[in-house]
């Protein structure tokens, strides 16, 4: 069975999955995101990028996300319960 998530928090990665920043990132009411302006999606994408390259040199393998997702802006975020070591529920 593949185990997802974070197994430990000082092994190396070993799989990631990431999504560049695409025009859904920069968004049109920074204020209605509580952002100080609106996010530069040039300078973004080259922050992106460059991670991306420090997580390859580290030998992390790196898995692309590549669907538009026009539904979904930056900043939100997916809450998850909390769960123990042993699966249960809090």
């Amino acid at each position: 069975m593949r185990h997802y998530g974070a197994q430990s928090m000082v092994t190396p990665l070993r799989t990631v999955l990431v999504k560049r920043p695409d025009e859904t990132f920069a968004v049109n009411d920074p204020v209605a995101w509580h952002y100080a302006g609106r996010p530069d999606l040039a300078v973004a994408q080259q922050e992106h990028d460059a991670l991306v390259a420090l997580l390859c040199q580290g030998g992390a393998e790196v898995i692309y996300h590549d669907e538009s997702q026009p539904y979904f802006k930056h900043g939100q975020v997916t809450k998850t319960r909390r769960r123990g070591s042993d699966g249960s529920s809090p």
